[in-house]
């Protein structure tokens, strides 16, 4: 792995801000979206939350099933005691595997969390990813905007329809989400730790099978029977 600089070295500046820029970018193209559509996001620092979201596509076509899927629950990660460790693609990263509803799509995310750095790793260095099992999906970074060690609260929400950058679960009903670091200022070792909160993706849970209500129903009148007959021997 190739040394990283010193977070003190006068060349990290210039690569923080290309990825300002390289932001910005993002949400110049999702711009036009907007228009007509209501606000894509709801956080807590207003517009420039969108630049803070970006889309990555995988390697081959998705396979997703065919027709309409039926809205599932909401998915809620439990962020607290996750750790973000290193550069994109280390094997050290924590990578979370999640069962979620084939061929739903993810549209909507939001998240409310508790950050805090290590060191002199900046809060808007941790970043998150989530994809489907050939790799499309979306990252963000809860701490946008913060260039700075130390510990904050975030919290709001995205639309990924009006930013243009939906994506769907394939057949296989599995979800992904990686957290890393954008520079890591301690190869090896946690930049940054969620010590709480949690990250909703909206509708995609699973929903149950029709036998399994049947199930259900058949338990919830076994266990009427089961508390019936202990009142009348008692």
């Amino acid at each position: 792995m190739s040394h990283l600089p010193h977070p003190s070295s006068p060349s990290r500046q210039p690569l923080r801000t290309l990825h300002a820029l390289a932001w910005a970018s993002t949400l110049a193209l999702a711009a036009p979206a907007q228009a007509g559509q209501g606000a894509p996001f709801d956080g807590a620092f207003g517009s420039a939350f969108a630049s803070a979201f970006g889309s990555v596509s995988g390697f081959s076509p998705q396979q997703t099933q065919g027709g309409p899927v039926p809205a599932g629950p909401d998915l809620v990660l439990n962020l607290a005691g996750v750790n973000s460790f290193d550069l994109a693609g280390a094997a050290t990263n924590t990578v979370l595997s999640l069962a979620a509803q084939p061929g739903a799509q993810v549209d909507q995310i939001a998240w409310n969390l508790a950050l805090s750095t290590f060191g002199t790793s900046w809060l808007d260095e941790a970043t998150v990813l989530i994809t489907n099992s050939n790799g499309d999906g979306v990252f963000f970074n809860p701490g946008f905007g913060d260039g700075f060690s130390g510990s904050a609260s975030y919290a709001g929400s995205a639309s990924l329809v009006a930013l243009e950058i939906p994506f769907n679960v394939l057949a296989d009903g599995r979800l992904f989400v990686s957290f890393y670091e954008i520079w890591d200022d301690n190869p090896g070792a946690a930049d940054a730790v969620y010590l709480s909160g949690s990250l909703t993706l909206a509708g995609v849970g699973l929903v149950p099978e029709p036998a399994s209500y049947g199930l259900l129903a058949l338990g919830l009148a076994g266990l009427g029977l089961w508390k019936r007959g202990r009142g009348v021997k008692g």
